[in-house]
């Protein structure tokens, strides 16, 4: 597989990675970035970063996340328009955590169309709810009991997953479809579609 096409498509635009929780993103979004020497993002660290940081925006972005709400539009879009103008991001961002929503793409466009950037293609991690099931019993967080793992397992269904539908309308979703394999053996398969992707372009 010629990676330096994908790494040409990719430019300076945005691979998105959608998935359900503990269906893998960070895990896969950190292996795509490394092979294809491009920043893995994740919005939920970004934003808990800043407000470590104790800085302004970082303070008023902690009112919201300490009080459980969603974090105003406007406010999402300064602050991740700031931060993908950063010379690290560049030459472009394998994104995870955003958007969440329908709601959320307007937001991200807006910042991309400021940016003079696109979404690349969206990857879409298909894990049953079983083989999630499992792989929460196998991580024993203290934060994935089941009633907090089912909602937010609702969450995705009723939220995120709709986004899919949107992403294969525009022709730039590719489904990974997950089972027990090893980590390794999914990232060789995204690869693979990354790369008959990249042929039909």
């Amino acid at each position: 597989m010629e990676l330096n096409n994908i790494q040409q498509l990719l430019n300076d635009n945005i691979i998105l990675f959608i998935g359900a929780p503990l269906a893998g993103k960070s895990t896969q979004g950190t292996l795509l970035a490394k092979v294809l020497e491009r920043p893995y993002v994740s919005t939920g660290n970004l934003f808990r970063n800043e407000v470590a940081s104790g800085n302004e925006l970082g303070q008023k972005i902690k009112v919201y996340m300490d009080s459980g709400e969603l974090i105003p539009n406007e406010l999402t879009i300064t602050f991740l328009t700031t931060k993908f103008n950063d010379p690290i991001y560049q030459n472009g961002i394998i994104l995870d955590g955003f958007p969440r929503n329908l709601s959320h793409m307007p937001i991200l466009e807006n910042i991309l169309t400021n940016l003079d950037r696109k979404i690349l293609v969206a990857m879409y991690l298909d894990v049953s709810k079983a083989q999630l099931d499992q792989r929460r019993i196998h991580r024993s967080r203290a934060d994935d009991d089941n009633e907090i793992a089912e909602r937010r397992y609702a969450v995705f269904q009723q939220e995120t997953l709709p986004l899919v539908d949107l992403f294969e309308s525009r022709n730039i979703l590719i489904k990974i479809t997950c089972s027990s394999e090893s980590p390794e053996n999914v990232h060789q398969r995204i690869l693979s579609q990354l790369a008959m992707f990249i042929q039909k372009k």
